[in-house]
C-alpha cells in the first residue's frame, strides 16, 4: 500500500513538473523564431529585405536625413563564411545629426539570406559588433 502511494506521489510530482515546464515561456532571441523590421523574416532574401524595410524606413528617407540601409558591409562569420551585414537607421535617439549604433538595427544575411537581426546575433554570428562608420 505504502509503494503504491509512493508511486502515485510520484507521477504526481512529474505531471506537474512537465505542466510547469511547458506554461513557462521563453521569451524569443533577437531575429530568430519572429518578425523583425519591416516585417522581415528569417529566410528573405536581400531583395525581399530592401523592398519590406522601405515602409518602415520611407519617413526617414523623404526627411532627406539617412539613405536606408545607411551602410552595408561584408564580414567574416565565427563559421569563416561572409556575412553580409545591412544596417538600417530606424530610430532617432538624439537630433544631433549624428547616426550611431543604437539608431540602427544590423540585419544579417548568410549565403544570400535572412540569418536574423540585431546586435546580439550579429555578435554571436560574428564574434563582434562591427559598425559602419558614418559615411563620407
Amino acid at each position: 500500500m505504502a509503494g503504491s502511494a509512493l508511486r502515485a506521489s510520484i507521477w504526481l510530482v512529474l505531471a506537474a513538473s512537465v505542466l510547469l515546464a511547458c506554461s513557462v515561456e521563453t521569451p524569443p532571441r533577437e531575429g530568430v523564431g519572429e518578425t523583425g523590421p519591416g516585417g522581415i523574416v528569417v529566410g528573405m532574401t536581400r531583395e525581399q529585405v530592401v523592398q519590406a524595410m522601405l515602409q518602415e524606413v520611407q519617413a526617414l528617407q523623404m526627411a532627406g536625413r539617412v539613405r536606408n540601409p545607411y551602410a552595408t558591409l561584408f564580414i567574416p562569420g565565427r563559421d569563416g563564411e561572409t556575412l553580409e551585414v545591412m544596417y538600417y537607421y530606424v530610430t532617432m535617439k538624439k537630433g544631433d545629426n549624428v547616426v550611431t549604433s543604437d539608431e540602427m538595427v544590423p540585419v544579417i544575411l548568410k549565403g544570400g539570406r535572412v540569418a536574423g537581426w540585431g546586435w546580439e546575433l550579429l555578435e554571436e554570428l560574428a564574434g563582434g559588433r562591427p559598425a559602419p562608420e558614418e559615411p563620407g
